[in-house]
């Protein structure tokens, strides 16, 4: 046996193990963390009234929210209420010069009681009531925003 053919076998052995060890990684965090693969789409919501005065509190109880960037400048309008978006929080207020801004007409307060408010931004994407602009290079807020990348599907992507 040469040199060359040890080194080989044993090149090999190390890369089945490296894989199999990265399989059963990530099969284990698959195990215990679920989460992290489950859709965003998957939760029941239950319909609720909304208006201009709980909105608030019903966007803070959305993972949406918390997922936000520390650093997130949104701020959404829905008919004549305005809303700061940050992480954790909605507070009623008007930023100057938002990240991003998202505009409904009034009647989706009763839309996002009845199904959410990443179903009803799906709704006004398709109806055309959606009004959405952003401020600052498109690079710099996809990085800003990556980790809501698996929202996506609530503006119909």
């Amino acid at each position: 046996m040469t040199k060359t053919h040890g080194s080989r076998k044993i090149y090999f052995a190390i890369a089945f193990l490296a894989i199999i060890l990265v399989v059963a990684l990530i099969f284990a965090y698959k195990i215990y963390f679920p989460s992290a693969y489950s859709s965003t789409s998957t939760r029941q919501w239950v319909p609720i009234e909304v208006n201009s005065e709980n909105l608030p509190n019903v966007l803070e109880s959305t993972s949406i929210i918390h997922d936000l960037p520390d650093e997130s400048l949104i701020s959404l309008i829905i008919g004549e209420s305005k809303y700061i978006l940050d992480k954790y929080s909605v507070v009623v207020g008007e930023l100057a010069n938002p990240d991003v801004k998202l505009t409904l007409p009034d009647e989706y307060f009763d839309i996002i009681g009845q199904v959410g408010i990443c179903s009803a931004l799906v709704r006004a994407q398709q109806r055309g009531d959606l009004g959405i602009s952003f401020s600052g290079s498109t690079a710099s807020l996809a990085w800003k925003y990556r980790a809501l990348g698996k929202y996506r599907s609530c503006l119909g992507a």
